[in-house]
């Protein structure tokens, strides 16, 4: 059965419980949380930071940046760019704008699974001309996330379900 990833299961008052514990205070940046940095990553950024003219803050070196700071950065960026499956989660609880890079050795089908759900596939980088297309709405965060929530509602009820019934399958 397919359920919703367990980061959507969390409040967003412990997400920014968390956030509140963060050491970054940047303002007006573009996030980049890039799992498999490449020529073409690179290439994105460039052209994404040439767009907006704002500085690039790299959420990618996991072993210098808290989980607390990695929030923070992408509750409170301009827009994140990612190749990573919870980046994009996280862009949609935070309602940030974003874009996904393709990221052929990972992740592929959850993220496009993901964004089917809020029909924002057309979020996803696979070549440079994408940017292209989306530059002008990128910055809308207007997204309908009802199909999201109740595929979340979704979830629980099965997780519910199928909790109880273990319960039941060991008290028998």
């Amino acid at each position: 059965t397919h359920v919703i990833d367990p980061v959507f299961l969390t409040s967003i008052d412990t997400w920014d419980s968390m956030i509140s514990n963060s050491k970054m205070k940047n303002k007006n940046f573009i996030a980049h949380y890039i799992l498999d940095k490449n020529d073409f990553t690179n290439k994105v950024l460039q052209k994404i930071q040439k767009i907006f003219n704002v500085e690039l803050v790299d959420l990618s070196d996991r072993a210098n940046i808290s989980v607390e700071d990695w929030l923070y950065g992408i509750k409170n960026c301009k827009i994140l760019i990612g190749d990573s499956f919870h980046a994009t989660c996280f862009a949609l609880i935070f309602g940030k704008p974003f874009l996904t890079i393709q990221n052929k050795e990972r992740g592929n089908s959850r993220i496009s699974s993901l964004l089917s759900i809020v029909n924002l596939e057309n979020r996803i980088i696979f070549d440079l001309n994408d940017i292209n297309k989306i530059t002008e709405d990128i910055l809308n965060t207007n997204y309908d996330l009802t199909k999201l929530k109740n595929f979340k509602n979704e979830s629980i009820n099965w997780l519910v379900k199928a909790l109880e019934q273990k319960k039941e399958n060991n008290n028998n």
